[in-house]
């Protein structure tokens, strides 16, 4: 039960009994001292409300407020009244609502009463790399758009013939839920299979119409049991290394379990979409795919949090709520091809502001520069123009033009002649895997 405060003053002074002390020392010039004892309010808040109502007058603003007011309420009396009463009455009813459905139905109520909503709000930012923020830009997320519906007008797929595959890690030792206890208890238990756990890789695949394939797990081992998988998703296999993450072997198992479920052949190709990883460029599992009629078309690098499916809508649920069976929902799969611009394809699935990140490194190219530059010169003549006219009118419009933008400019990476990649290596892009080389 809340604490109800007890007022200790009586402090605070309305709008209106400030409005007539100032203007019986402005207008009747009486002393503020006098009008202060006669209204029986505080000298110094009259004098600083006379200040601003000075300005008041002076710059034709807001009336100044005093007093003290509650926080800013979403609802008003009579609708948060309404609100208290049902919450009341389905409690009688011995229907009562959980906290949680209590929030969600005064969002509801809310968005019902068409209430005003703000625009921007406090929130905890997620660590981003730099290689993500600058690789995920307009130039790449083209480029791979161009390669998918190149593909989807070559071999005409549909929904349930395209397939996006990625590996996860997770800890066989699972994170504990918030439980109630005593209030004071500063420990609470609970039991879990160890307090440690072991990461093992986990690689699923699913498809745009919401159906996923059984998953395939890579042990942390030298030789793999089969009851490593005891009690795991119907249908699952595994596969052991010495590292437990996933490597060329490895995923050429996997796309044999892939092969075994969905049956792909030439005459009914199946579209796979996987990022960049090496174990994915493993040569003798790209022929495979050739063989049984996979199709293989790589992400951009750095570009899964915004492209991947899976990263996207299953991962994440999947993470949190791994002690329950409820990530891989038809749901979640397909509201992950449908953000990504995969299904249905949408190659303006992306707004300006989710490629805001990669403004901050984006460079101009020296030699293009200086030929604007050069070709401007020669075509364009300034005449001679008085610098006194120009000066009236930026000083009349300065406090027009003045932003935070020029107060704080947007910040932008230093330019420089070439990012190196780390070994040196060739920076990868989106390509379909499986087509041949043209000689």
């Amino acid at each position: 039960m809340p604490r109800k405060r007890e007022r200790t003053t009586s402090r605070g002074t309305s709008d209106s009994t400030m409005k007539t002390a100032a203007l019986l020392c402005l207008d009747e010039h009486m002393s503020e001292q006098s009008v202060a004892t006669n209204l029986n309010i505080c000298h110094v808040s009259l004098n600083r409300y006379i200040k601003k109502f000075k300005l008041h007058r002076e710059t034709d603003s807001s009336l100044p407020s005093v007093g003290y007011r509650p926080h800013s309420k979403v609802f008003n009396d009579i609708h948060e009244k309404r609100l208290v009463d049902y919450i009341k009455n389905s409690a009688d009813m011995y229907f009562g609502l959980s906290p949680k459905e209590v929030r969600k139905l005064a969002f509801e109520f809310a968005v019902k009463l068409e209430l005003k909503k703000l625009s921007i709000s406090i929130r905890r930012p997620e660590a981003t790399s730099l290689l993500r923020a600058m690789d995920f830009n307009k130039v790449n997320v083209k480029h791979f758009m161009d390669k998918y519906q190149s593909v989807l007008l070559k071999y005409k797929f549909e929904g349930q013939d395209i397939y996006n595959l990625d590996e996860t890690g997770i800890i066989t030792v699972q994170k504990t839920e918030i439980v109630v206890a005593a209030c004071g208890k500063k420990q609470v238990g609970a039991i879990t299979s160890a307090e440690r756990g072991t990461s093992v890789t986990m690689c699923l695949a699913v498809n745009a119409i919401g159906n996923c394939i059984p998953p395939m797990f890579v042990f942390p081992r030298v030789n793999y049991k089969d009851y490593f998988v005891r009690g795991g998703p119907p249908g699952c296999v595994g596969v052991a290394n010495k590292s437990g993450w996933m490597q060329g072997n490895e995923f050429l198992e996997f796309m044999k379990h892939f092969a075994k479920h969905v049956k792909p052949s030439v005459d009914k190709n199946v579209l796979v979409l996987l990022d960049n990883h090496k174990s994915h460029l493993y040569m003798p599992v790209i022929d495979f795919c050739r063989e049984v009629g996979i199709v293989l078309l790589s992400f951009p690098p750095h570009c899964s949090h915004k492209l991947h499916p899976l990263d996207r809508s299953v991962y994440g649920p999947f993470k949190k709520y791994i002690n329950q069976i409820s990530a891989a929902t038809p749901r979640n799969i397909i509201n992950g091809f449908s953000v990504s611009g995969i299904r249905p394809f949408n190659i303006n699935v992306f707004t300006e502001d989710e490629f805001a990140p990669s403004v901050v490194t984006d460079m101009v190219i020296n030699t293009t520069t200086e030929e604007l530059v050069n070709t401007t010169t020669k075509e364009i003549s300034v005449e001679s123009i008085n610098p006194v006219i120009i000066d009236q009118q930026l000083s009349q419009n300065l406090s027009y033009e003045i932003s935070p933008e020029h107060v704080k400019p947007y910040p932008k990476a230093a330019l420089q002649d070439k990012i190196k990649n780390k070994g040196g290596r060739r920076k990868g892009k989106s390509a379909i895997l499986t087509d041949k080389p043209k000689l």
